[in-house]
């Protein structure tokens, strides 16, 4: 396919290349009027913007790239389509990208950086903001700087809503399915979840019932049919929807009824968690009110270079029937 240029449209709609350049820009210095004549013109040519001459012209792409580990998992997806979203209504795009940070973060064709549940070691993130003057926002993780701000979950509150809800339970068996070692939420649970079983529960042998499940509903299901099978626990306290869902699957290969015979929560209110029979008990964060913070700061940082903040996000408790709760 040809490559149009901004002259060639300049030509096809009778005006100037600083014309089509403002219209495609949505410079209110062209009537409503011709720019829908241009960007009729522009989208009917197919053409596309050249980044790198307009990042020269204005020093800023519009382009933010996000970066996580993996897309598995409900949870990312999710919340990268809201800040895709938001991002889109201020006439930004989002780059998402998986595995290693990539080298054109370095460049002038990204304008800034979203960290979403990246494990990479601290002095890792914290030489990457250092050594680039652009906005990066980390989504569970804190690294300071004036480049920086985080926007964190109150991981300690979810655990404690969890913990007091099996407490809650007749399955009194308890375990606890970790993530990943290095994620940031997962350490924070943790030791969340020591603090309210050792408190509610009276015991000191939490360590002897902690599994690692890095966040995989695989690794959960095996997990989960071992343990059932053998009696060993009859309550599961998995550190995000995915694990637990892995619970169930075991449950039901096993003839164990989730709600019945043994208790499940999770963490995150994926779409699954309620559509799924029984409901799954799980902390909910509004993901919406997360992305637009994400959004927010990215923008406090690019306009002012604002100092390092951290916003915590409270989560709440979405109580649904995969828990037997004892009757007085």
């Amino acid at each position: 396919m040809r490559k149009i240029s901004l002259k060639k449209i300049a030509e096809l709609a009778g005006v100037s290349v600083a014309t089509v350049s403002y219209a495609l820009n949505d410079s209110n210095q062209v009537s409503e009027v011709t720019r829908a004549k241009i960007k009729k013109i522009a989208a009917e040519e197919h053409y596309v913007p050249n980044l790198s001459a307009r990042n020269l012209r204005t020093s800023s792409s519009n382009l933010v790239c996000a970066i996580t580990n993996t897309y598995q998992g409900n949870f990312n997806g999710d919340v990268l389509q809201e800040i895709q979203n938001i991002f889109g209504r201020a006439g930004y795009q989002l780059l998402a990208v998986s595995g290693q940070i990539p080298s054109l973060v370095r460049t002038n064709m990204i304008d800034g950086i979203i960290m979403l549940n990246y494990r990479g070691n601290q002095t890792e993130l914290q030489n990457l903001v250092d050594s680039i003057n652009k906005p990066v926002i980390f989504m569970t993780n804190e690294i300071k700087s004036d480049n920086a701000a985080s926007i964190v979950i109150d991981n300690d509150l979810g655990i404690k809503y969890l913990v007091e809800t099996i407490h809650q339970s007749i399955h009194q068996k308890v375990c606890f399915i970790t993530g990943d070692s290095n994620s940031y939420n997962s350490q924070r649970r943790l030791n969340a979840a020591k603090k309210y079983y050792t408190k509610l529960f009276k015991k000191n042998d939490f360590e002897k019932h902690v599994y690692s499940g890095n966040y995989d509903p695989t690794l959960s299901f095996e997990l989960g049919k071992k343990f059932i099978r053998l009696n060993r626990y009859n309550s599961f306290i998995c550190f995000n929807d995915d694990m637990a869902l892995g619970i169930y699957h075991a449950a039901s290969q096993l003839n164990k009824i989730v709600g019945k015979d043994i208790s499940v929560v999770g963490f995150d209110n994926s779409f699954e968690s309620g559509v799924i029979s029984p409901g799954l008990t799980t902390i909910d964060v509004d993901k919406k009110a997360w992305g637009q913070e994400v959004v927010n700061q990215y923008f406090k940082l690019k306009e002012s270079g604002s100092k390092h903040t951290v916003t915590t996000l409270k989560p709440k408790l979405i109580l649904r029937e995969s828990v037997n709760i004892k009757t007085d």
